[in-house]
């Protein structure tokens, strides 16, 4: 995406994000709402929808639409307001895994399964959850993981199991008077981590188009970007790995961790510390530790404004991406690079573009056979022809390197 400053928004683009929270309301209520309505909500032409959609969505008009689509169909089925019906089955199967009927019934067990799409590739999703082989939240064994972290407010362990064409998903440690509430947001949870519905079908369309993205498409194999489980775990690493490598990053979370996460039940593991753990720290606790003073500002500041309400990184993931980039930069210690990242693998966003980073900078220079690696500008013009999808471009730039490159 384009870099933006710090410096407070115009009043202007105050109110065009305000406008396409009113767009944005507006679809959702009504699905079929005609072109030109939205437009006229927007304050724009028609022709010009297009562009706003992009600044603010990421998304062109198809894809955003079928985006609030498969989200108030998984509300309204979890939810227990929408009857299952057979005509659902396509989207639901699309983004979800599952037949409306079995989402519907998602609370009724402890485990469910999930089919994958044919293409997908379950390497790059295990190799980035599982990164940290001693990693005190998380376990991988082969096609196995098993991860703490906090679903419907306790601290449970997930259990997924990948194999060609399936996920097979148990959570531990739930009564069965709370599966209702858990296995939901399990649900939700382990479409993040596989990163399904998150843009390929938009990838796809565009390596027809365009023949830049074809040659990168074509130099691996096809990619799903896995994002973390929680927009809050993906600012914690994006705010760790700030300038140093991702070995001592990876260090440095499960000193996180340790210090400030919940053991889950008897199972060995932590659950990622909430916001509010985080913000309990006292931060010799973590300087002791090879934290430096810096990071741990910066990290206790981000704990602060999302434990405080002032920071709502849910509500920042459907909203104006415009919106989310200032907010982000607004917090003490995070730039371009972190705001970026984040929006690319912990909010979601399609079409991001972590400016800075040496290892696109590296990727770059070689798919383009530059004589020198580009400097911020020259990879944000380089990266435009794989706008909207950038996200992912970028992951399969990283990926092009090693595969190590999709663990950041």
């Amino acid at each position: 995406m384009s870099a933006t400053s710090s410096k407070p928004a115009s009043a202007a683009a105050l109110a065009e994000a305000e406008r396409y929270v009113i767009l944005r309301r507006a679809a959702a209520d009504d699905p079929d709402i005609r072109t030109d309505a939205l437009a006229a909500l927007a304050g724009v032409a028609e022709a010009d929808l297009p562009a706003f959609l992009l600044r603010h969505a990421q998304a062109d008009e198809a894809g955003w639409r079928r985006g609030l689509r498969t989200a108030a169909l998984w509300q309204g089925l979890c939810g227990g307001s929408m009857p299952a019906e057979p005509g659902m089955d396509d989207d639901c199967m699309a983004t979800f895994g599952m037949t409306a009927a079995e989402l519907a019934r998602l609370g009724e067990r402890p485990q469910f399964r999930l089919r994958l799409p044919a293409a997908y590739r379950l390497e790059p999703a295990l190799d980035y959850h599982g990164r940290d082989p001693a990693g005190p939240a998380e376990r991988r064994e082969g096609c196995s993981l098993r991860k703490a972290l906090w679903l419907a407010g306790e601290p449970l362990v997930l259990m997924l199991t990948l194999a060609e064409g399936e996920a097979v998903v148990a959570v531990e440690g739930a009564g069965a008077s709370r599966w209702g509430e858990v296995m939901p947001e399990a649900h939700r949870t382990v479409c993040r981590m596989l990163g399904l519905g998150a843009g390929h079908a938009a990838w796809r369309a565009l390596a027809r188009r365009e023949p830049l993205a074809a040659r990168l498409d074509e130099m691996g194999p096809p990619l799903w970007l896995p994002l973390a489980a929680s927009p809050w775990e993906a600012l914690c690493w994006a705010i760790i790995g700030q300038q140093i490598n991702l070995a001592f990053a990876t260090r440095l979370r499960a000193v996180l961790i340790e210090e400030a996460g919940q053991p889950a039940g008897d199972s060995g593991l932590i659950a990622f510390p909430t916001p509010q753990q985080v913000a309990a720290l006292e931060g010799e606790a973590l300087t002791r530790r090879q934290f430096s003073r810096s990071k741990v500002k910066y990290l206790l500041s981000a704990a602060e404004a999302v434990a405080s309400g002032g920071l709502a990184l849910d509500a920042l993931a459907e909203g104006s991406a415009e919106t989310a980039e200032r907010a982000l930069l607004a917090l003490h210690g995070v730039g371009p690079w972190t705001a970026h990242y984040l929006m690319m693998r912990g909010l979601g966003f399609a079409d991001c573009v972590p400016v800075g980073d040496s290892g696109l900078s590296a990727a770059l220079q070689r798919f383009y056979d530059l004589p020198a690696r580009p400097d911020a500008r020259e990879t944000a013009r380089l990266m435009q022809p794989f706008s909207p999808c950038r996200s992912l471009a970028t992951a399969l730039l990283w990926q092009s390197l090693s595969p190590q490159g999709l663990n950041g």
